[in-house]
């Protein structure tokens, strides 16, 4: 236990450290991975907006869905939890495989390792980011003012990235000792689409037991939440205790990541 947190302040250090060579490589790594296309960086935006456009297609017209949530449409009300699912799904597609992508760092080179899947989240949360921005002039073009929940925007982006970087760098290290992780996420991360409340309500459960079961899950505590600043005007702190065992299960994760990575980093430059 002692050496997890050690290995977890270490990482830490490191990443504040190296701050400013994270968000320059952030930077090219967004560039990088829309380079050959025509549209560039755009693609970045126009995918989310382009899934949102089909969900909501689906939801109306194939199951007959037109509903409104505390008077907002449901289109509106579909997007800033889906757009938080993508950033989300990404980490766990993409920055998950950071360490494999970004291998000739490990090998040819002495770098801080532990900076790479932060590096990756970094490229996405720059997009998710401005994605939530434009949900706000979305919301403002669609005749709904700025709202004092608002405010709370910037409590579910920390929660998202401090989520998001841990999962990366978990599955990251996972990744590059076995090969078989990267094989098993893209099911994993279908079974959490469907699980947590993007496409659906939680409220829609009935059954207060199986509720409090998908509550556990950190995606639905993100996705609500970011509604909750959006449409249901809550403030996170009226459910203290759900941030208490959301930011709970971030320490545990950090430190199963940390003693994971301590296990594992020594073995990378030879797996990889």
């Amino acid at each position: 236990m002692i050496g997890a947190f050690r290995e977890l302040f270490e990482i830490i250090k490191t990443n504040i450290r190296e701050r400013k060579i994270t968000k320059a490589l952030a930077k090219i790594e967004l560039k990088k991975e829309y380079n050959n296309s025509i549209l560039g960086v755009a693609w970045a935006f126009i995918r989310p907006m382009v899934y949102v456009l089909v969900f909501y297609f689906a939801i109306r017209v194939g199951l007959r869905g037109n509903k409104h949530f505390n008077g907002v449409p449901q289109l509106l009300w579909l997007v800033p939890g889906s757009f938080m699912w993508f950033f989300i799904s990404n980490t766990i597609t993409h920055c998950g495989k950071s360490l494999i992508k970004n291998r000739h760092l490990i090998t040819k080179m002495v770098f801080p390792v532990s900076t790479i899947p932060v590096i990756a989240v970094c490229a996405e949360f720059f997009v998710h980011a401005i994605l939530i921005f434009a949900v706000i002039l979305l919301y403002g073009i669609w005749g709904f003012g700025l709202s004092i929940y608002y405010l709370q925007i910037v409590y579910y982006l920390i929660c998202a990235f401090v989520f998001c970087c841990i999962i990366a760098t978990l599955i990251s290290a996972l990744s590059a000792i076995s090969r078989d992780v990267s094989y098993l996420m893209p099911s994993v991360n279908q079974a959490l689409f469907w699980l947590s409340p993007i496409l659906w309500p939680l409220k829609n459960i009935k059954s207060h037991f199986i509720k409090r079961i998908v509550e556990l899950n950190p995606v639905a505590y993100l996705t609500e939440g970011i509604r909750n600043a959006f449409v249901y005007h809550k403030w996170f702190f009226e459910q203290w205790h759900y941030a208490l065992y959301f930011w709970g299960l971030m320490l545990f994760l950090a430190l199963l990541t940390s003693f994971i990575w301590s296990r594992t980093k020594s073995e990378f430059a030879d797996v990889l």
